[in-house]
């Protein structure tokens, strides 16, 4: 279930990401909306792969 919520977030950051770029379609205000979305899913993004950055040193690189 986890998984499927991670693609699910980045799916929806994905098109965001497009959405935001079409800035003379969507206006100021949309623009503002889907801005603050974007930023709201990134720190979704970050809490649900915390146990990235917890086994971050953990591992032996060359």
């Amino acid at each position: 279930m986890k998984k499927i919520i991670k693609i699910s977030v980045d799916i929806i950051m994905t098109l965001l990401f497009f959405l935001l770029t079409a800035y003379h379609w969507t206006g100021d205000t949309i623009h503002e909306y889907l801005g603050f979305s974007l930023f709201v899913f990134f720190i979704a993004h970050h809490i649900l792969n915390f146990n990235w950055y917890k086994n971050l040193f953990k591992g032996k690189y060359s």
